[in-house]
Parts: structure tokens; sequence; C-alpha cells
């Protein structure tokens, strides 16, 4: 006995039976009344979901409300200065849509040594400015670690940063 799952004018196959993935132009994953691209996929033995932009693409507009996640890190690509650098500060802008709760963790990775170090609390805070003191001195590379936190997990417009900065100066030599 197979059981399909409906989506509009098209059916998928029981979820154990449904192979990579199906995208609908006209699905309706959160309500008849609401129709959008959307890519289904199964997951274990539960049928899963991302709705998709207007074009189908994965791609979505910033004010697009969706279940936001209560974790997540993201790693910034490795910058790497040709002479070493004193780094003394770091601002951190953020969206003016976060919620109680919301907060971003900025810790960085000097030169190599694996150590992710926090730098100052988290930012908190709708559209604010965060500027954060940091003492590192003879930086050759540098990643910047963001650690995503939220206690709401609801439908809405994820809080994002909008800038992250990083100031120094050269280590040895003088300023021009």
């Amino acid at each position: 006995a197979s059981v399909t799952q409906s989506l509009g004018t098209s059916a998928l196959p029981a979820v154990p039976d449904l192979n990579g993935c199906t995208v609908v132009l006209n699905g309706t994953p959160i309500s008849s009344a609401y129709t959008t691209p959307t890519l289904f996929f199964g997951d274990g033995s539960g049928l899963r979901y991302i709705i998709l932009d207007p074009r189908a693409s994965p791609f979505r507009a910033r004010a697009d409300t969706h279940k936001v996640t209560t974790s997540a890190d993201a790693y910034m690509s490795e910058l790497r200065f040709t002479e070493p650098v004193d780094l003394t500060e770091i601002v951190v802008r953020t969206s003016s849509d976060m919620a109680s709760g919301d907060e971003f963790q900025i810790s960085l990775i000097v030169n190599g040594t694996g150590d992710d170090v926090d730098v100052g609390p988290p930012a908190r805070g709708s559209g604010t400015r965060h500027a954060r003191t940091i003492d590192r001195h003879n930086v050759t590379d540098v990643t910047v670690h963001v650690n995503w936190t939220a206690t709401d997990a609801t439908d809405r417009v994820p809080p994002a940063i909008h800038s992250i900065e990083l100031f120094g100066k050269p280590s040895v030599g003088e300023v021009e």
C-alpha cells in the first residue's frame, strides 16, 4: 500500500519511495491560501520542504518570513595580511529586526592557531552598532566566526548582520 502526498495538482509518492527532490511551482506547504514555488524532499520517514522565491530560486528576498533556526555558525573567509597587523577593534552592525533573545557572538581564529576566542559579549539589540576592543598583536591571518543564537523559532524575518569591520594598524613601521 503506497501513500501519496498531494501537492495541488501534483502528487508525490510515499516518502520512503521519494527519490531526490521535486520542485513544484504552485506548492501550498503552509496553507491553501499561500501558493509559492516549493522544493520537496524526503528526510528519513518525513517529507520536508523549502519555500523558494517567485522564480523557483533558493535565494529569498530579505523580507520573506520563514522558520528561524535557533542556533547556527558561520565562518568568514580567512583574511591574510601582507605585513603583521595589530588588531584594535571590531564593529558589528545588526539589522533592526532582532527579537528578544537573538544574539550574535563574534570570535576570532588568529594566525592559524585553531583557538576560537570570543571578542567581548554577544551582540544583542536591533539596529545597533556593537564596538568591541581587540588586543591581538602581530596578526598575519584571521578568520571571523559568527555564532547565532535565538530563543524564538517562529516564522519571521530573521535578523542579519549588516556589516563587520576590523580596525588595526601595522605591527611594525610607521602609519602613513
